[in-house]
């Protein structure tokens, strides 16, 4: 099981564009600090109110030091597409990192997004990969 909360963080002001990224687990969902919305985007009423938001935290490597990385939606997006939804098989996949500017809450600010550019050789899962075991539903 990964041990997550070292409190070493990948943050885009700790990596440069062009560097590379590995995955070395398939991630955890892991309680945010941050809670939900009153209010969904669409204006209509959030029945999570108040309740902690998750988020999908993973062990990366970069350039040879581990952190714990925040999966954003976009980089899920990005890596389901290439890797498919069982998160545990995205476990060696490697990452072209760019840092690009997003807007967050209305402010904008320095993000990573990620490019797959293969996978590591005689990788094994975490766990016996299965349908059933996906990370999140659409």
């Amino acid at each position: 099981m990964p041990i997550l909360g070292t409190g070493n963080w990948l943050k885009a002001e700790t990596v440069n564009t062009g560097e590379t990224l590995v995955f070395e687990n398939g991630g955890e969902w892991v309680e945010s600090k941050y809670k939900c919305a009153a209010l969904k985007q669409d204006g209509t009423p959030n029945p999570m109110a108040g309740q902690p938001k998750h988020d999908l935290v993973f062990k990366v490597r970069v350039g040879g030091v581990q952190y714990d990385f925040r999966c954003n939606v976009t980089n899920r997006n990005i890596l389901q597409e290439k890797f498919g939804r069982n998160t545990d098989l995205w476990k060696g996949v490697i990452c072209k990192i760019d840092i690009c500017k997003v807007s967050v809450g209305g402010k904008i600010q320095d993000s990573i997004i990620l490019t797959p550019i293969g996978k590591e050789k005689d990788v094994e899962p975490d766990e016996a990969a299965g349908p059933e075991e996906i990370a999140w539903e659409n």
